[in-house]
């Protein structure tokens, strides 16, 4: 994005004809004491040259955006705004006009251009804008393009504003080769408010999308080599889990507790506005071996410093859309259930439930949240209703 105007100020980019002006502004006393210019810095044209170009790189690269801020009926230059991406979906705005232009709303219109090009062309979440609290003018330009002061910062005042469009969210699936994650997967897919799904499992889920990638790792309880991947996400939805049956407690802890949290910790650190969804069974927190070791793989998960964190314990799943199972004993056990699977479904609504209404329901969640942290069948079933 190279331009955005409001029919009196204009965005654009910073072109070397501009060094002269920029170099003039270097003299301003406001301006100096606002950037925290040093003392014996003395502005020269060949200094503003390579402001400029140096400005032009970091856009290339992608670390700031600055634009300079332009009369529309002069193209007269009347000072700058910058976004500078801080990570995780946010960004820092800053915003400055020269001596001549200052009081005449210039800076406010500036603003609400950098928003609107913050938010739907980059995708932004969050702006914040730091700004001295003599400041009056910013802190003026600030409330009125909807910034909210929070608190302070390294003596600053701290302005945040939220994308309060609907904005695509980015997902982690764990597990996505098994009954449920097959599940979540279709419907993270299908549905247009999920901009990425990266899909992290020792093997390939076999499916082909736009939004999909992939991530193959041999050793879970090693994601060292792929922790740059797995940041900047907006949900993790974590469908592993292997059946107890003919395992000891202290093996069945290994690879549902041990590998849950190994997983869980560094991304939560990682992902600190991430909403956590953990898949276990209906039971858990009960007397049995497995029920013991699940309850305690989500209490140590709910600790856990994420945005929000919430457990899944469904009864029984039918599978749906094709989806295949892996262990040849669901497969059986599924195969003998499937006529009646229908007629379960509406007697028992508090018990039975799909792979799609529970995969509807993740992402209802990941969304919007939920009163409960633990969420039983039924209301699975009431979010994950077609209707809901």
């Amino acid at each position: 994005m190279n331009e955005r105007s409001d029919g009196v100020v204009t965005l654009t980019l910073f072109v070397p004809n501009d060094a002269a002006v920029l170099c003039d502004g270097d003299t301003d006393p406001e301006l100096r004491r606002r950037f925290d210019f040093p003392d014996d810095f003395t502005p020269s044209l060949t200094h503003s040259v390579e402001v400029i170009a140096r400005w032009q790189a970091e856009r290339a690269a992608g670390r700031r955006f600055p634009y300079a801020i332009r009369s529309a009926a002069t193209n007269e230059l009347l000072g700058g705004c910058e976004l500078r991406p801080l990570g995780l979906g946010s960004a820092n705005v800053s915003y400055w006009t020269y001596p001549a232009h200052r009081r005449r709303g210039v800076a406010t219109r500036a603003l609400r251009l950098a928003c609107e090009i913050a938010f739907p062309e980059f995708g932004f979440r969050t702006l914040e804008a730091l700004i001295e609290p003599d400041n009056a003018a910013s802190r003026k330009a600030a409330h009125a393009n909807g910034f909210v002061e929070v608190g302070q910062r390294d003596g600053r005042l701290l302005y945040l504003r939220e994308n309060v469009e609907n904005v695509p969210i980015r997902v982690l699936i764990f597990g996505a080769t098994g009954m449920v994650g097959q599940g979540v997967l279709r419907e993270c897919l299908l549905d247009p408010e999920v901009a990425l799904v990266v899909a992290v499992g020792r093997s390939a889920t076999g499916r082909t999308d736009p939004k999909l990638r992939e991530i193959l790792a041999p050793d879970l309880f090693d994601l060292s080599p792929f922790e740059s991947q797995l940041s900047g996400f907006d949900a993790c939805f974590f469908t592993l889990g292997v059946s107890s049956a003919g395992m000891s407690e202290a093996d069945y802890n290994h690879t549902t507790f041990d590998l849950t949290l190994g997983i869980a910790r560094p991304l939560a650190q990682l992902n600190p506005q991430m909403m956590f969804i953990y898949v276990s069974g209906a039971g858990t927190g009960g007397n049995s071996m497995w029920a013991r070791v699940k309850g305690r793989t989500e209490n140590a998960l709910l600790a856990l410093p994420f945005k929000g964190a919430y457990m899944f314990r469904p009864a029984l799943i039918q599978p749906m859309h094709g989806i295949k199972l892996k262990t040849r004993s669901y497969r059986l056990f599924y195969a003998i259930l499937w006529p009646v699977m229908p007629v379960l479904r509406r007697l028992l609504p508090g018990y039975v439930t799909t792979t799609e209404r529970i995969g509807r329901a993740m992402l209802a969640v990941a969304k919007d949240g939920y009163p409960k942290q633990i969420l039983e069948t039924r209301d699975i079933n009431g979010l994950g209703h077609p209707s809901s």
